[in-house]
């Protein structure tokens, strides 16, 4: 709290003054007021209690007559009487029992009637008026009434009234107020006057303060002689600061350093400017030796200058000394010694200091830079001229005369176009003709040696003003060497070329010498696992396939990467959708990962379109490489991918794919060269191939091709997170979206149960992308508790996702108990199961589930799922989730081909075992096959017979930039168009448009599979009707 006594003593006397009248004033108002409204709150009160006391009266007499004969009908016409008086909030006649007959409570207000009488009485309570009054009749109480009336009006009169006895008080505060500050004035203004101008006086900031007062009391008298003590100090102030302004300036503005020694050389005062000139505040000059400044070398001179000083009274005495600098440089300060010993104001030696050091560095500067320039020239590696504008040579350094075998004095003497081979004065001229001063240009040219042998140069020449003349500059450069080297450079370029063509066609001659006979070891593999073999047998023939496939991806990759390596490689810009990509990708390490018991899991981000532009085939590529070696070194836990958006244009979306492993691991000093060609992984198994070491080679280069990068970071959770990022275009996507393929099943609430959290985690988040409602379980027994919890809270799960293989409590098990719940018949049940040798035959298990979806789980499988089951339960069986195509052919069925029996195939083929191998394929699928093994044999027949396809090997002897194909168009006469397709070891860039100039309407790969073989005929046999024979 403030104390009052101190507050009060802090105060000026204006405040003081102004503060006891009206702190006075106001209490005294403020009194009167209060008295006068406690006085008019009990007139109030009284005058209210007597108006509803005769109220109350009135009902009495009124109700006596009605009471005494039980009347209640006159009663509530009374009671009712009561509603014009708005005062009145409530009324009740009691009988002479204290029961209440009739009552009036006023509409809209929220009031009750006391359940029995009371004594006769009145009060206030809260804002009301209460009062009870007895109905008596000869003597005796036969009832009583009661009346409740408000107050509220009392109040608001008061309240009307103190708010104009509060504007009255706070006029006469105002008045008050007005009339203290108008008096006090004569009184604390003088007082006020007179300290503010001791104050300016004594910070020395009152010049021409005075003090006024228009009174003639004692405050006049001593305002007049502080006033005129004023005016003697104003008058001896101003004379003492005119005569230290006048040679403080003389010596402050100076840019030089002024010092005042004594006898003995000690310093008694310096300039400001020694702060500048010595780096040093001049108060820390004072008492110091003056010979304690300069360089050593220099101390006897200035010793000896001082003397010669002080026997010379009055003269000068000038020299030039070294003085440090604060900064450990030197300066060079020219001095002018004046000796003032004999007048008693200075009694010193006067040393004015010029500071000459930045003309001594600039006269220092231009020397040595001449000779810096001179030097520059004079050991130049190329020649040097300066001529003026007619070509008159005025200087050369030594390299010109050596090289052109003049000596420099025979230089001097001649022209520039002395020089120049078949050169005149006009034409050398011609070179600086048109330039501006600072503009410079090359050409080349010829010079000429004192032998007479010549030398290309290329000569850079420069125009310069000087003095009012323009000169030319010039320097000669000898390009014999440099001639040579591209010489040279031409000569390795195109040695370089071949060699890469040779290296080319080796691989190309490579590709074809193992694809050719691998196609009779996959062929004759696939012909033979459908003739009914045993197990031992079949285990054979898939060693067989997988070292097969592995010797053609080392074939892919090093054509790859020479294709990479020569920049032959082009990517494709073709739409594709990216979910497929991704998850066809991965659905082709189902059967791999699940013989390791590895689970496999793929997300797409909800806000990374599936519509985009790019190269699929080679996207597909970087993935499978990377998800085939985290496959490939991780023997337990799980393998995933995700794919997120790192950033976008209005064209473009970059987007990041990382594949997460729970494997081996890559040691820290093996990541750094891991993206290198032949550096590979080694995983310690002895039954697994070694690899090439060329994939994540093939993977950085593709990446950098797309716009992005690869990379490799170690995952918390053990194993590696191998990434690559592409650029990739946008488009528009015409497909339905995911909330229009569900429909109004975008209500639906899914329950995800799956002990892998991953698995887990990334069929949520596709699941809620879709605006489903999703919940989470990681064990059956919760999951059934769950579902039941729903369902007896009346929001039951729709659908439940249940994966078959968890621990403790399987998928097989929590099925058949919810089945057995009768609470959770409504609740659509999915199987998730794997694929390969671990599938499982729900029907055979005769298991009650509603579909089946095979891990792992693809977006359009399970769209589907949640669609058909919404339309019709009994649309999906046990298969309803087989993986579509997306991920790769299907096994071949002959039954199942489209190739009808009636098509006729002529293949040509040159390897007889090939050539036999596919003609069984062929006849496999029903065609009717004419083999023939070279070029004319094959285009006699195409000719003579009608075929509806011709399959040629494009490795045939005659077969060169495929003559073969364009001279059976030409020998089709008839306007026929039989599907020709190709058989080829590799297709390299610009193949396609080779293929389309000769006639060739597609191609396949080799070595041919049976798969192969009948998706590519399909293709083909589906356009054309089949011949007529």
């Amino acid at each position: 709290m403030i104390k009052v006594p101190g507050f009060f003593s802090r105060l000026p006397i204006r405040g003081k003054l102004l503060m006891l009248t009206l702190l006075t004033s106001s209490v005294a108002i403020l009194f009167s007021a209060t008295l006068f409204t406690i006085y008019q709150l009990t007139v109030f009160r009284g005058q209210l209690v007597r108006e509803a006391s005769t109220l109350a009266d009135v009902l009495v007499d009124e109700t006596r007559l009605a009471m005494k004969y039980d009347d209640h009908v006159a009663i509530e016409r009374s009671l009712h009487s009561l509603h014009d008086d708005e005062s009145i909030v409530s009324a009740s006649v009691y009988g002479q029992d204290g029961k209440p007959i009739a009552s009036f409570i006023r509409t809209g207000d929220d009031e009750t009637i006391p359940e029995s009488a009371g004594e006769s009485a009145e009060g206030f309570l809260d804002h009301y008026l209460v009062l009870f009054k007895p109905v008596v009749d000869k003597g005796q109480t036969i009832g009583t009434v009661y009346l409740k009336t408000e107050t509220f009006g009392i109040y608001e009169r008061i309240m009307r009234e103190g708010l104009i006895g509060a504007i009255i008080m706070f006029g006469s505060f105002v008045v008050a107020f007005l009339l203290s500050t108008r008096f006090q004035r004569q009184i604390s203004t003088p007082i006020q006057d007179l300290a503010r101008t001791v104050r300016l006086v004594t910070n020395d900031s009152g010049g021409a303060a005075s003090t006024d007062v228009q009174s003639e009391d004692e405050l006049d008298v001593l305002v007049a002689a502080f006033n005129d003590m004023l005016g003697g100090i104003r008058h001896r102030d101003a004379e003492l600061k005119r005569s230290e302004h006048y040679y403080r300036s003389l010596i402050e503005n100076t840019s030089d350093v002024i010092t005042i020694v004594d006898a003995d050389g000690v310093i008694r005062y310096s300039s400001p400017s020694a702060e500048v000139v010595l780096g040093v505040a001049p108060e820390s000059l004072l008492g110091r030796s003056l010979t304690s400044l300069v360089a050593d070398e220099a101390h006897d001179a200035v010793a000896e200058t001082l003397a010669r000083v002080q026997r010379q009274p009055g003269n000068g005495v000038r020299m030039e000394v070294r003085v440090r600098h604060a900064d450990g440089g030197w300066r060079t300060l020219e001095v002018i010694c004046n000796n003032q010993l004999e007048d008693e104001a200075i009694n010193g030696i006067i040393i004015h200091c010029h500071d000459i050091t930045q003309r001594e560095q600039a006269a220092g500067a231009l020397k040595e830079s001449e000779t810096r320039f001179r030097n520059l020239v004079e050991h130049a590696a190329d020649p040097f001229f300066l001529h003026d504008l007619d070509g008159q040579i005025i200087d050369v350094n030594q390299r010109t005369s050596d090289s052109l075998g003049y000596t420099r004095d025979e230089l001097m003497q001649m022209n520039v176009a002395d020089l120049e081979f078949c050169g005149d004065q006009e034409g050398v001229s011609a070179a600086w003709t048109g330039m501006q001063p600072g503009e410079s240009r090359s050409l080349d040219a010829v010079h000429c040696r004192k032998d007479g042998s010549q030398f290309p140069v290329e000569v850079r020449v420069g125009l310069f003003e000087y003095a009012g003349r323009q000169f030319v500059v010039a320097l000669a450069r000898d390009m014999t060497e440099r001639e040579q080297n591209a010489t040279d450079l031409r000569e390795a370029r195109d040695l370089a070329e071949a060699a890469h063509r040779t290296k080319a066609g080796l691989l190309a001659n490579m590709s074809h010498e193992i694809r050719t006979p691998m196609t009779a070891v996959v062929g004759m593999t696939d012909l033979l696992e459908g003739t009914g073999l045993t197990g031992t047998q079949v285990r054979y023939l898939d060693v067989i396939r997988d070292s097969s496939e592995t010797l053609l991806s080392v074939i892919d990759d090093v054509l790859d990467l020479s294709a990479i390596e020569s920049g032959k490689l082009a990517l494709s810009s073709l739409d594709f959708d990216l979910r497929n990509i991704v998850e066809g990708a991965v659905a082709m390490f189902a059967q791999r990962a699940q013989g390791k018991r590895i689970e496999l899991a793929s997300l797409v981000d909800g806000d990374v379109p599936s519509a985009l532009r790019g190269d699929p085939g080679r996207l597909r590529q970087v993935l499978v490489n990377l998800l085939g070696n985290a496959v490939k070194f991780t023997e337990h836990g799980q393998v995933d991918i995700h794919v997120t958006r790192v950033k976008e244009t209005d064209a473009e979306l970059w987007v990041k794919f990382a594949v997460r492993d729970s494997g081996i691991g890559v040691p820290a000093e093996l990541q750094t060269q891991l993206f290198q060609p032949f550096v590979a992984l080694d995983d310690g198994a002895e039954d697994q191939p070694r690899s090439t070491g060329l994939g994540l080679t093939i993977c950085k280069s593709l990446s950098s091709m797309m716009g992005g990068e690869v990379g490799i970071d170690t995952n918390p959770d053990g194993g590696s997170i191998f990434w690559m990022t592409a650029c990739l275009e946008k488009r528009a996507d015409t497909r339905a979206t995911a909330a229009q393929i569900l429909g109004d099943r975008h209500t639906y609430r899914v329950l995800v149960v799956d002990d892998n959290p991953t698995v887990r985690g990334y069929l949520a988040a596709k699941i809620s992308s879709w605006g489903l409602r999703i919940s989470e379980c990681p064990q059956g027994p919760e999951a059934l508790e769950l579902l039941e919890s729903q369902a007896r809270a009346g929001d039951p799960f729709d659908l439940a996702l249940i994966d078959y293989e968890m621990p403790g409590m399987s998928g097989l098990s929590v099925v058949r108990a919810a089945r057995s719940n009768s609470k959770l018949m409504n609740t659509r049940l999915v199987m998730m199961t794997p694929l390969g040798e671990g599938a499982v035959d729900l029907q055979r298990l005769d298991l009650d589930v509603d579909a089946q979806l095979i891990k792992p789980v693809r977006e359009k499988q399970l769209q589907r799922i949640l669609r058909e089951l919404g339309e019709n339960p009994a649309a999906i069986g046990l298969d309803g989730g087989i993986p579509d195509t997306d991920g790769g052919p299907e096994p071949f069925d002959p039954a199942n081909s489209v190739v009808d029996s009636e098509y006729r195939v002529l293949l040509a083929a040159e390897n007889p075992t090939n050539r036999e191998v596919i003609s069984l394929m062929l006849r496999q699928l029903g065609c009717r096959v004419t083999a023939v093994a070279d070029t004319e044999a094959a285009l006699k027949a195409y000719s003579s017979d009608p075929f509806d396809v011709a399959i040629i090997d494009c490795d045939m002897r005659g077969m060169k930039n495929y003559g073969l194909a364009a001279e059976m168009r030409e020998a089709a006469n008839d306007g026929s168009h039989s599907a020709i397709v190709a058989l080829t070891a590799y297709s390299s860039a610009g193949d396609k448009e080779r293929r389309i100039q000769s006639g060739i309407d597609d191609y396949i790969i080799k070595p041919l599979t049976s798969d192969r073989l009948a998706v590519g005929l399909e293709k083909w046999c589906e356009k054309v009707a089949p011949t007529s024979h």
